[in-house]
This record gives C-alpha cells, sequence and structure tokens, in this order.
C-alpha cells in the first residue's frame, strides 16, 4: 500500500513539474531605466541605470552607451561601460569625453532575449577656458565651467542658480535665480521666495524674502547704497575672484552676437536664456521663456543698467534695483 501511494506521489509531481516546465514562455527583453547624469566634468560624467525586469532570462551584461546622435546603441555609439550582471540598479563612471560636447546617453541590458535600452539622457560636458570652479551656493557645492568671451575675458557657463548649461534659449533648466540689484546671496534669488513691502535699511536685511517697492525709492533697500557690488571687499554674489560684469562687459559681448534678439544671446559663447524676471512691484515673475534681464554693476541715477533680451531684440536698458533679475559672472582681472 505504500508502495502504491508512493508510485502515485512520483507520477503527480512528475505531472506538475512538466506541467511548469513545459509550459515556461520564452524570455523577453529587459525592462530598464536610466539614472540622471551627475559630476559632470570637462571629459568624464557619473550615471547608471535600473534593470526592473529581466524578462525571465539572466542579465549577462549592463552598462551605458553614449554618442553625440540620439538614440546611441550599441553598434552606433562614442563609447560605452560594462558594469556586470544581474538585475537592481548599477553605477556607471563615463571617461573620454571632449570639453564643451553635448551627449546623449542610454542604460543598455542583454539577456538571452537580446538587447534593451532605457530611457535617453542627455548632458553637456563642461567648457574649462579658464579652469572649472567649484564652490558653495546655497548651501551646496556646485561646479560650473568656464566659457571665453570678448577680449579674452572668461566666464561662468551658467546664471548663478542654473543647474545646467543652456540647451535651448528657454532651457527652464538653465535659467538660474533672480537677484535684486546690489543684494547678497541670502536666499531672496530664489523663485520660490516670499515677498515683503518693508524695506531694509542696511545691506543685509536679515531674511530671505523678496523685498517689494511699489512707490519711490523702487528699491529694496533705503537709503540707496551705490557702492553695492562694486568689489573692494564689498557685497559679492559671485565666487571668490569673479564679480557681476560692468555694462562695458556685457555690451562688449552683446555686440558680438550673431543677431540682436535671444537667439543671437543662446548661441553666443555665453549661452545665455530668456530667464524672465521679478516685478519690483508685486514680486510677480514676468516673461520667463520669452525674456531675460542681466544686471551689470553700472548704476544709472536711482537706477542700475541692464542687458534685455527678446524675441525681437537686444539691449542695454536700466531698470529700478527693486526688480529681480539674472546674474552671469565674469572673472576678475
Amino acid at each position: 500500500m505504500k508502495k502504491e501511494n508512493s508510485y502515485y506521489l512520483i507520477v503527480s509531481l512528475a505531472f506538475i513539474l512538466f506541467f511548469f516546465t513545459g509550459c515556461k514562455k520564452d524570455p523577453s527583453l529587459p525592462v530598464l531605466s536610466t539614472h540622471a547624469v551627475t559630476e559632470i566634468t570637462s571629459s568624464s560624467a557619473k550615471s547608471g541605470g535600473n534593470i526592473t525586469d529581466d524578462g525571465g532570462g539572466n542579465i549577462i551584461s549592463r552598462g551605458v552607451v553614449w554618442g553625440e546622435s540620439e538614440n546611441p546603441t550599441i553598434e552606433d555609439n562614442y563609447g560605452m561601460t560594462g558594469d556586470g550582471s544581474g538585475t537592481g540598479e548599477f553605477a556607471s563612471v563615463i571617461t573620454g569625453l571632449t570639453e564643451g560636447t553635448l551627449y546623449y546617453m542610454r542604460a543598455y541590458a542583454i539577456n538571452s532575449a537580446g538587447m534593451a535600452y532605457g530611457n535617453q539622457a542627455e548632458f553637456r560636458t563642461l567648457n574649462a577656458f579658464c579652469g572649472i570652479v567649484t564652490f558653495i551656493y546655497g548651501g551646496e557645492e556646485v561646479v560650473f565651467g568656464t566659457v571665453e568671451g570678448q577680449n579674452g575675458t572668461c566666464w561662468l557657463d551658467r546664471n548663478l542658480g542654473a543647474s545646467r548649461v543652456a540647451t535651448a534659449y528657454n532651457d527652464d533648466e538653465a535659467y538660474g535665480d533672480l537677484f535684486q540689484w546690489g543684494r547678497m546671496n541670502d536666499g531672496h534669488q530664489y523663485r520660490t521666495t516670499g515677498t515683503t513691502s518693508t524695506l531694509s535699511n542696511s545691506d543685509n536685511p536679515g531674511h530671505s524674502n523678496f523685498i517689494i517697492s511699489p512707490e519711490s525709492p523702487w528699491d529694496w533697500r533705503v537709503p540707496k547704497n551705490d557702492n553695492l557690488w562694486q568689489g573692494n571687499g564689498g557685497i559679492n554674489v559671485c565666487p571668490v575672484g569673479w564679480r557681476v560684469p560692468t555694462e562695458e562687459e556685457l555690451e562688449n559681448e552683446l555686440l558680438s552676437w550673431s543677431s540682436e534678439d535671444y537667439s543671437g544671446a543662446f548661441e553666443s559663447p555665453l549661452k545665455i536664456t530668456a530667464a524672465g524676471y521679478r516685478g519690483y512691484y508685486e514680486g510677480v515673475f514676468y516673461l520667463v521663456g520669452m525674456r531675460g534681464h542681466y544686471w551689470t554693476t553700472t548704476v544709472s541715477g536711482s537706477n542700475a543698467r541692464y542687458l534685455r533680451i527678446t524675441s525681437e531684440n537686444a539691449q542695454m536698458a536700466e531698470s529700478f534695483r527693486a526688480s529681480g533679475a539674472s546674474v552671469r559672472c565674469i572673472k576678475d582681472n
């Protein structure tokens, strides 16, 4: 009786094993995503991917692939990494890149069914005309490249507060922050800060609110101080050894553009964006993606001079000092 029971048990197990193995589907392609690109320098960067489904087949190879054309592949690329096997997250170190170049990158994974790719990421390596600049901004360490301007001048490659070099005149990741003229880096420049109508009687307001001034003196500070942003050990929002440009320095850049509008501004070495501006009257943001305002250190009566770019023109102008505008730093001589 026991032998008979054992026989039927073995037959049952064999049937179950046959059922599950015989009906097993062939592997499908893996499913994966590409990590954001970080720690970008003039010749290297870091990324990786995350394989969330092996498709029923072992992952035998994984990594990232990159090139200067969109959707790079294993067969058509400028370089690739091999970062082990298996599912889950993996990290990739990308080297041998060319300075100031736009790259496209995808994570890849291979199983017995074939090759699969993650979403495409794009990044631009840093220019390093006068070196790479590392400094603390907003409490965090940031790394900016440098580009050559007119007359051998050296500029940071993006606006203060921007997360990357612009890829278009309306690239919102390249807009950066909007400073009130002469004011320190105290947080008021962030696009998320609130407002106050209480003017400051000193160079340091002691808070991070954007100070609106809907009537005279149309400045965040009373009395006015023409010596702000003028160097000589005073307030400087740029990294050490860098400063806000003069009107003449920004105008020299303007005169070199292929067209005096936001297209010419973006196509220039500085890759200037239409980052918009913040109004002095109520602290509202205006014409983001359509106009750019860039401060200079030059004062004009009770106002300050700035570079204005639109779809139709670009010119030097003047504005109330309580307005919020972009800052692009130039290397001090």
